[in-house]
Parts: structure tokens; C-alpha cells; sequence
């Protein structure tokens, strides 16, 4: 997808992962909110921007983490196409298409801070990009720069104020890693005016009252 984190040009480059990343469900343990690692390559193609392209959701748990990338390949064929990627990338530095599907693959290694710096790179050509802008918060996230993450849903969400998974990503870190649940409760809130039928937005009513009972 070039859903802007992805649409991905499949004929042109060897590596595909499949549609965004965000977070998912809150759980309240020994009276806190704890992440809960999500399978990194496990989910469910949900609506990711309204009006946009699906992202993928966890369909494990109940409690938070981001979504990430199915890419489909395992481990050797992914740093195979890592390696391809950035020896096209070295000669073509330009090829945007082929950079995000670098970004991603590094995504789907678990490789978040190199991640973090293609997703930027794309941006410096396409800063209005909600679902790359999406991806690299959820890049830094995973990287524990969860500040950084905070400012980049948030751009995403200026650029495209019905963009669901970034109101819900944005919900997620604040309330899980900055402890600003009046701030995750108003991201929610997002959730559930855009798409009160979505996963997210199921995830986002299993979670509210431990947000509300944790303030």
C-alpha cells in the first residue's frame, strides 16, 4: 500500500509486508497498566485510515503493544531482502518506494531504530503522509522514545484528523508509558466517534474503565 506505510511495489522489489502498525488492548495488573508484547507477526487487516488503507491488529491479546507487519517470510528470506533492498537503495537512493519497503522489512526484524530513520527519510519528500508518520511513531515506540512517538501521532492526526490507528496509538502510549489518562481518554474517545464498530474500538471499551479507574 502506498497507504502511505505501504503500498508496496511488489513487481519492483522482493520484500511485501503487509498493511501499518499500531497498538492494541489495555489490561491493569497489580494496580498498573502493562504492555503485553504482541506476536510481531500476527494480525487481522483492520480499517487503519478511514477513507485510507487497512492496518493490521493483534488478534492475541487484551492487553497493549503495537501492531506490526506480516511480511509472510521467515527470518533469513526477510534479511535476505534487507540486504537487496539496501544494495538497490545505494544506487537509487531516491526510490521512495523501495526505502519504505526497507523500512518496513527492518519493522519486521525487530530492527526499530534503523526503521525509525527510512520512515524519516520518506517523510522528508512526503511529510503529509499520515500512515508512514503513523509507522515511524510506532517505530519509536518500540524504541522507547515514546515522547518522539506522542509528536509523530500527533502530526499524523493533524494531517489527518480521521486517522483511527493513530488516535488509538497515541491513546495507548500516553496512557501506558507517559501515564496521561485524561490525554489516552480523549485520544480513545477518537476511536470510538471514527469507527465504533472497529477492533480498536472494542479493544479501546475493554480498556477504558481500568483507564478511568487508574486516575
Amino acid at each position: 500500500m502506498s497507504k502511505a506505510s505501504r503500498q508496496r511495489a511488489n513487481r519492483e522489489h522482493p520484500y511485501t509486508a503487509t498493511p501499518g502498525y499500531f497498538i492494541s488492548p489495555l489490561v491493569l495488573f497489580g494496580g498498573g497498566l502493562l504492555l503485553v508484547a504482541l506476536s510481531f507477526s500476527a494480525g487481522v487487516l483492520v480499517q487503519g485510515q478511514l477513507a485510507g488503507t487497512p492496518k493490521p491488529v493483534s488478534p492475541v491479546p487484551p492487553p497493549i503493544s503495537l501492531a506490526t507487519p506480516q511480511g509472510g517470510l521467515d527470518r533469513l528470506a526477510l534479511m535476505q531482502s534487507i540486504q537487496q533492498l539496501k544494495g538497490h537503495l545505494a544506487h537509487a537512493p531516491e526510490d521512495l518506494e523501495a526505502r519504505l519497503q526497507l523500512g518496513n522489512a527492518l519493522f519486521d526484524s525487530e530492527s526499530f531504530t534503523e526503521a525509525a530513520v527510512h520512515y524519516r527519510l520518506f517523510l522528508e519528500k512526503h511529510p503529509e503522509n499520515p500512515d508512514v508518520r503513523t509507522d515511524l511513531g510506532t517505530a519509536l515506540h518500540r524504541s522507547g522514545l515514546n515522547e518522539e512517538a506522542v509528536r509523530e501521532f500527533r502530526k499524523a492526526i493533524e494531517y489527518a484528523p480521521r486517522h483511527l490507528n493513530a488516535h488509538y496509538n497515541l491513546g495507548v502510549v500516553l496512557a501506558n508509558e507517559l501515564h496521561d489518562q485524561a490525554g489516552a481518554a480523549q485520544a480513545w474517545k477518537g476511536v470510538l466517534e471514527l469507527a465504533p464498530n472497529s477492533p480498536q474500538a472494542a479493544q479501546v471499551r475493554l480498556s477504558m474503565p481500568q483507564l478511568q479507574a487508574g486516575r
